[in-house]
């Protein structure tokens, strides 16, 4: 879960926040998300460990954006045009 102490955060964010501007496209977001982790790994002893937990981390990525964000908003689009499951 991305739930780091908020001096963390205050260090992290002003470059998040100031780099996020620039990215426009799905391509450009997944260019930046490679590039993290490559640089990562880079800073990091290449090990079996390094190499499961990259890939750990955008799977929990993944499933926190799901959980906070599509769950709500597909709530909502059946709300406003209605269940398909009880067809």
């Amino acid at each position: 879960m991305p739930y780091i102490n908020k001096l963390e955060r205050c260090d992290l964010d002003p470059h998040i926040n100031g780099f996020s501007e620039k990215i426009s496209t799905i391509g450009q977001l997944n260019y930046y998300i490679t590039k993290l982790c490559l640089n990562f790994l880079k800073r990091s002893t290449i090990s079996y460990t390094a190499l499961n937990e990259i890939p750990g981390v955008l799977e929990c990525v993944k499933a926190e954006f799901y959980r906070k964000i599509m769950i709500p908003f597909e709530d909502q689009k059946c709300i406003t045009n209605g269940e398909v499951y009880n067809d």
